[in-house]
């Protein structure tokens, strides 16, 4: 406030000034917002890889349902068995869920390994 306000056009005087005032510092917050927007994109689009990624790794092929049921639990009993002492709660979680991932995907490609052992257990049960 630059004067005493002591009329009715000293206050209309009063509001122009404070309304140009209110356009300025919303231009400022805009301009503000744009640079913190423009600094964050990176991390927010790193972010967003990541639990896209992470999300891909949960679903499994819908090819033999027995043989993931197997992975996971050959994870469940043996690494978090193993790793319960030797390591902490972040290790002991995420590494049986990134081995079960790798493992699910290595026997939903068709390798020759893989496919000698599907023949054997076939070969067994016919």
């Amino acid at each position: 406030m630059s004067k005493k306000i002591a009329t009715y056009d000293d206050l209309l005087e009063e509001k122009a000034r404070l309304q140009e005032l209110l356009a300025v510092q919303r231009q400022a917050v805009g301009i503000n917002f744009d640079l913190v927007y423009n600094e964050l994109k990176p991390a927010v689009s790193g972010v967003s890889n990541t639990f896209i990624t992470l999300s891909r790794m949960g679903k499994q092929p819908n090819q033999s349902p027995l043989v993931y049921f197997g992975i996971d639990l050959a994870t469940q009993m043996v690494l978090r068995r193993w790793l319960k002492m030797k390591t902490g709660w972040v290790t002991r979680n995420l590494v049986p869920f990134v081995i079960r991932y790798y493992l699910s995907k290595l026997a939903s490609e068709k390798n020759p390994w893989w496919e000698r052992i599907q023949q054997a257990f076939t070969k067994a049960t016919s």
